[in-house]
């Protein structure tokens, strides 16, 4: 019996460290990851309110970046320095697990996903739905790797094309961030969406399922 608890003592160990939360830190143009996977990959998108020329913008940035040295960090480097008022997404690809981060000194503002969300249709018809005029899509499976999509309520990446305060996005829309970039991105179980909000950097995560 004593020597069952400590086999299962450490199994329990080592998954809690297979699934460490991962952090994100930011130094002058580098965003780095700690604390993933040892030898694997972290995704990360960015969105940013900067001046660029003194003329204010939103500017985005998707990367991959993979542990080569093994000791569970992983850098982005920016062609210029991380701007203050950005928000920041770093996923770990091998566990799905996630991290959100802001340079700036201030909380981070969630709020409940907009709209209906996931819609699993028959025959892998499916459809997500969120309710705002301008959002950027993440999406998130462990083991495969990040997607993202950029879309607006009327505008090209709106499967309805109609602008009724709701943007609806197919999967195949979503381009594939790094390694993942030919396959095609999925709403089904096992996946975390998180939509971020542009205009104002707040931000949503929802775990996908079968509804």
């Amino acid at each position: 019996m004593r020597r069952l608890a400590v086999i299962v003592a450490v199994i329990l160990g080592a998954t809690a460290s297979a699934f460490a939360q991962p952090s994100i830190t930011f130094k002058g143009n580098q965003v780095i990851a700690k604390g993933i996977t040892a030898g694997g990959r972290v995704a990360c998108y960015g969105v940013a309110h900067d001046f660029v020329d003194t003329y204010p913008g939103i500017y985005r940035w998707g990367r991959e970046a993979v542990d080569t040295d093994g000791d569970g960090v992983a850098t982005i480097e920016l062609p210029r320095e991380v701007p203050t008022r950005s928000l920041w997404v770093c996923a770990d690809v091998v566990t799905g697990q996630l991290v959100l981060q802001t340079p700036a000194p201030t909380s981070l503002n969630e709020v409940p996903l907009r709209g209906r969300g996931a819609l699993l249709g028959a025959n892998g018809n499916d459809l997500l739905n969120v309710a705002s005029d301008r959002v950027d899509l993440v999406l998130i499976r462990p083991g495969q790797g990040a997607w993202l999509l950029l879309t607006g309520d009327g505008g090209d990446t709106d499967d309805d094309k109609l602008a009724n305060g709701s943007v609806n996005a197919r999967p195949e829309a979503f381009q594939g961030i790094g390694a993942v970039e030919t396959v095609t991105a999925s709403l089904r179980s096992g996946a975390t969406l998180i939509a971020i909000y542009p205009l104002t950097l707040e931000y949503s995560v929802a775990p996908l399922g079968k509804r």
